[in-house]
């Protein structure tokens, strides 16, 4: 699937390992990267508020075709976001699958793939999402969801964790097709397949 935003999942992997790595601080400066903040500031509204600059610097401080080979080596492999030409422009779009998407956030939950610190700081961003049309609209008030929605005209994704009482549940869902008003008809099918879910868990 075209990735959308699910993407940014990815590059705040990259970034949080860079961290990890002591290649990177949170403390450090993009604004040779044209983005006048920090690396925590971006991490921070990258995910919430799915910014866009901040996810297209961070990309552009790992180094996109550095991050797919990264990704490749870490069983990501049909996940491909390296999607600028010689001259850094655009020739095609993003791609990944549900396996992948899972993969990470499975790895993510069980502490597999980044230090604590970095494991904390991004399960507590996604579930500061502030985007929540999509899977947590089929849930009840106060449920604790982390997740990433991505959306670009026809294809609305999401993809996170639904905590619950009894058990917790990974739910990835990449959708293509969404042609006549793909944000409320996607959003319809995205709330009715939260409410199974949650039918399913408690």
């Amino acid at each position: 699937f075209v990735s959308a935003s699910i993407y940014k999942l990815y590059v705040a992997y990259g970034i949080y390992q860079l961290i990890d790595d002591d290649k990177l601080a949170l403390g450090d400066s993009l604004a040779k990267y044209g983005i006048n903040n920090t690396v925590e500031h971006c991490l921070n509204i990258m995910l919430p508020v799915s910014d866009n600059p901040c996810a297209q610097e961070l990309g552009r401080l790992y180094g996109w075709a550095k991050l797919d080979e990264m990704l490749q080596q870490n069983g990501y492999t049909s996940t491909v976001l390296n999607n600028y030409n010689s001259h850094s422009t655009v020739v095609r779009d993003k791609y990944t699958t549900a396996y992948d998407t899972a993969l990470l956030l499975r790895r993510l939950y069980n502490g597999k793939l980044l230090s604590k610190s970095s494991t904390d700081a991004f399960i507590t961003s996604l579930k500061a999402s502030e985007i929540d049309y999509m899977l947590p609209s089929g849930l009840p008030d106060g449920t604790v969801v982390a997740n990433k929605i991505g959306f670009l005209d026809e294809y609305q994704h999401d993809a996170g964790i639904i905590y619950s009482p009894k058990k917790n549940v990974l739910v990835v869902m990449l959708t293509k097709g969404w042609e006549s008003a793909p944000a409320s008809e996607a959003s319809e099918a995205f709330e009715y397949l939260g409410g199974r879910i949650w039918e399913y868990i408690r």
